[in-house]
């Protein structure tokens, strides 16, 4: 009875090693591999979360700076223009006499209440400090101006060095 009870014994556990395969197959395997799965798609959409946090602060702070625009467009009235600023801020600084042109430059059109402007203009026998106060003026005016292009050449005339300078400066209306 020995070898019925062996050899009962080995089919048992063969069943049960058996029932344990089809188990792992067919319940433990596929569970793990959804919760590997899951797993991927949280971390995926923590990582979205993310990035959609960062947009939204990207978006509210160009809302803001639209609005701080805009409040500066504003205020600066319906008279301002950008070539009389400009010649203001020339004759601040003493150098209307060196304006050599002031020509409007052409920008493609926007739909919008907001439209942008440009001027390009030059300027001969600059010295150093002269072309940095007139630069630092269009930059800090608080007026919305922006240098899109600058050419600084060295000029020379009578043994005298100056500089020559070339801007375009933009601005919105």
């Amino acid at each position: 009875m020995k070898r019925g009870m062996m050899h009962l014994a080995a089919i048992v556990a063969g069943g049960v090693l058996l029932l344990s395969l089809l188990y792992f197959l067919i319940v433990l395997s596929p569970a793990h591999t959804k919760r590997q799965s899951f797993d991927r798609h949280v971390v995926r959409m923590k990582n979205d979360l993310i990035q959609m946090t960062a947009l939204k602060s990207q978006w509210e702070a160009s809302v803001k700076s639209r609005a701080e625009a805009e409040k500066t467009i504003e205020q600066r009235g319906k008279g301002f223009t950008l070539l009389s600023h400009l010649e203001g801020i020339c004759r601040q600084l003493g150098i209307e006499g060196r304006i050599q042109y002031m020509k409007p430059l052409e920008m493609p059109h926007q739909e919008g209440p907001i439209r942008a402007t440009g001027i390009e203009m030059r300027l001969s026998e600059l010295d150093i400090r002269a072309m940095v106060l007139f630069l630092y003026r269009i930059e800090h005016s608080g007026q919305l101006l922006s240098i899109s292009r600058i050419k600084i050449r060295p000029s020379a005339e009578e043994g005298k060095r100056s500089l020559e300078l070339v801007l375009q400066i933009n601005t919105c209306m």
